[in-house]
């Protein structure tokens, strides 16, 4: 059996940052406040692993100066959301948003909601299907404010969180880190990547439908 591929903490730290901060956009262009979905001990989480996170790339600098880690960070993020605007003008956004909207918020497990996590990379992970997930999940964690089922967003916010941890940051470091692999897609932007990115999340409405029935 092989043996699970060991990710520094400061790598999965960089990860569930981007992703708190990603929601957080998600939920300020909807006029919303994520507060109603994350709740007060998952922000002191959110805030540790930002820490830890500027400590990672703290090290990775060390050497070029104060700042660079807050800095470096920022551009991770930032170059995330440039990648993220490609998508949001591409016709697979719309489906990523369709999906999230049939969900049944109502009866969805822990083992359904991994289930639709994991169908967004049955073709593989790559960037733009990152991207497609954290859409996916700040849609669906949208939808739950909306309809007043708050209480069951800040699960699925919990499950998402550790699903990233434990898989996406994984492939992210086998790939080089969450800079390197941002900077090789900003490098290569185009439209045919956007659409292969999101392969996966076409199929998860049917997946979904096998879970209920």
């Amino acid at each position: 059996m092989a043996v699970p591929l060991y990710v520094p903490p400061g790598e999965i730290n960089v990860g569930r940052a981007l992703f708190h901060d990603f929601v957080h956009e998600e939920f300020e262009q909807q006029g919303l406040d994520d507060a109603a979905v994350i709740d007060n001990s998952n922000e002191d989480i959110v805030r540790e692993h930002m820490a830890m996170a500027q400590n990672l790339l703290n090290a990775e600098a060390d050497g070029l100066g104060a700042g660079v880690p807050n800095i470096v960070l920022r551009t991770i993020g930032s170059d995330l959301r440039n990648l993220a605007n490609d998508f949001a003008r591409s016709p697979q956004r719309g489906e990523v948003r369709r999906h999230a909207y049939r969900v049944d918020l109502r009866s969805l497990t822990y083992e359904g909601f991994l289930t639709l996590l994991q169908e967004v990379f049955r073709h593989g992970i790559n960037v733009y299907n990152i991207v497609a997930l954290f859409y996916f999940v700040s849609d669906i964690l949208i939808r739950a404010v909306k309809v007043e089922l708050a209480r069951i967003g800040i699960n699925l916010f919990r499950w998402a969180l550790q699903y990233i941890s434990e898989n996406v940051c994984r492939w992210v470091y086998e790939h080089g880190g969450w800079e390197k692999v941002i900077k090789q897609v900003m490098r290569g932007r185009n439209v045919a990547y956007v659409a292969l990115g999101v392969l996966g999340v076409v199929a998860v409405w049917g997946i979904y439908k096998g879970i209920k029935s």
